[in-house]
């Protein structure tokens, strides 16, 4: 069952961005991967409802998170528009060997909300 790391708050602030959402339903795992449209508060169970906006199909999806074990935001592209702006202050003290090896580490970046 999914709860939330930090507050909703938090979560609520990736609305829009990337997410890979992890399901488990009779011992098979799924995985879904699209937008992040909504995260509902508590309902009267303790459940949430994730709403996401598959890409390749029609509508939205609606998950409860008894069903979620894990959700992972992309935010690759942030990452790497802050590496962009550090890179000059890092290539001034190292060679550009030390860049390329930090772009390989980052090329693909998550949290998990």
């Amino acid at each position: 069952m999914w709860n939330p790391k930090l507050d909703l708050s938090f979560c609520r602030k990736y609305y829009g961005n990337l997410v890979n959402v992890e399901i488990s339903y009779d011992s098979t795992r799924y995985s879904y991967i699209g937008n992040l449209l909504n995260i509902s508060d508590r309902n009267v169970d303790g459940h949430y409802t994730i709403t996401i906006k598959i890409p390749t199909s029609t509508g939205t999806n609606v998950i409860v998170s008894n069903l979620i074990s894990e959700i992972k935001v992309d935010i690759t592209k942030f990452t790497h528009q802050k590496l962009k702006y550090a890179s000059e202050e890092i290539s001034k003290v190292t060679n550009n060997d030390m860049i390329f090896e930090i772009e390989q580490f980052l090329k693909k970046d998550y949290i998990t909300l």
